[in-house]
Formats: structure tokens, sequence, C-alpha cells
């Protein structure tokens, strides 16, 4: 764009000069044509200073061109340092970031490490108290038979719904019994307490 501006300049100031030159020139010759003194020698020392206001015009065009030139080169070195200043910051800040998300996970990996101990006592206790608590099934075999007179209006106990039963479970509190009877609407069991007493002490002789 300036490059052309300039340019522009440099052709129409080219031109007002040899306009300028030949109308000085023509006004010379026809002064001399009019005093019809014509000399040769004159003409010729027109002609010189007409060829040496030309050359210093191209001195000047050419002067200011390589500033033009000079310029747009020490601008385009600013900007290429500008831009590698902030590229190197940006990778800078990057790498900055990246080490401290390196540092965090790395302490992260160590504190789960140094907690895996107690997590794996945390498990086992948890098992063993899983392991414990199944080791109490109720043996449903040394349930006693009812008798038809005592127990003819109730329904005996299947076996199958009390497959899932523990003794933890069958507490002597009236709502665990309930929330027993609620799970099973379609079948009417009754328990009673000392049955259950007397079956827990059997089931922990046997054991």
């Amino acid at each position: 764009m300036e490059r052309s501006k300039l340019q522009a300049i440099h052709s129409i100031e080219r031109k007002n000069c040899i306009k300028s030159i030949k109308s000085l020139n023509k006004r010379s010759i026809l002064t001399l044509q009019r005093q019809s003194r014509i000399n040769t020698i004159q003409l010729n020392e027109a002609q010189k200073r007409m060829n040496e206001e030309l050359e210093l015009l191209e001195l000047k065009h050419k002067a200011q061109t390589d500033e033009l030139e000079q310029s747009i080169h020490f601008r385009l070195q600013e900007l290429e340092q500008s831009t590698m200043e902030k590229r190197n910051a940006l990778i800078d800040q990057e790498t900055k970031r990246l080490q401290e998300l390196d540092n965090r996970h790395q302490n992260e990996m160590r504190i789960y490490a140094e907690s895996l101990p107690r997590i794996k006592a945390l498990m086992k206790e948890q098992f063993a108290q899983e392991y414990k608590e199944d080791s109490f099934k109720i043996n449903y075999n040394n349930y006693r038979s009812y008798s038809p007179k005592s127990h003819r209006h109730r329904l005996p106990i299947p076996i199958s719904s009390l497959t899932n039963l523990r003794w933890g479970s069958l507490s002597y509190s009236n709502t665990k019994l309930n929330n027993i009877l609620e799970s099973r609407p379609n079948r009417l069991i009754t328990l009673f307490s000392s049955d259950l007493n007397h079956n827990k002490i059997n089931s922990s002789d046997s054991m």
C-alpha cells in the first residue's frame, strides 16, 4: 500500500518536472527565436540542465524508496521479535501449568498409595464381620413340628421362605416380625419367642 502510494507520487512529480522543463525550454526557444539569436550551445546547456534535474529527481526518489523499504524491514523485524516473545511466554506458561498438574498427580498417587494398607485392613475387617454374620444362619431343620391341635388355624413355616433369614434378623421385637410378615403377605407365619430362644440355644450348643 505504501509502496504504491510512493510510486504514484514519484510518477506525478516526474511528469510535472518534465512538463515544467519542457515549458521552460519552449519559452526559452521562443524567446531566442524572437530575438533571432538561436545558439546551439545554449540548446545543449538547456538539455544538459534538464538531464541533471531529472537525475536529481531520480536520486531523490531512490532515497525515499530505500528509506521506505528499510522502515518496512525494521517493522517486520519488530513484529517477528514480538511474536517470538509472546510464543516463548506462552510456552513457559503452559510448561509451568503441566508441571503443576504432574506434581499434583504425583502427590495424589502418593497419598493413595499410603492409604492402601488402611483400606485393605478395613476391607478385611468388613469381610470378617460379614463372614461372621453369615456363619450364624438358622438351621431350619431343627424347628420342631407343631401339633395340629394347637396350630390347626396356622400354616406351617415353609423352608423356602426362610432360607435368607439370619439369627441377627430374628430379634425379639415385634417390628422385625412385622417386617417379615409384610414381605410375604400371601403367607401366614407365626413365630413364638420361646421357640426361637430354644432353637437358638440348640444351635449354639451344636456349634
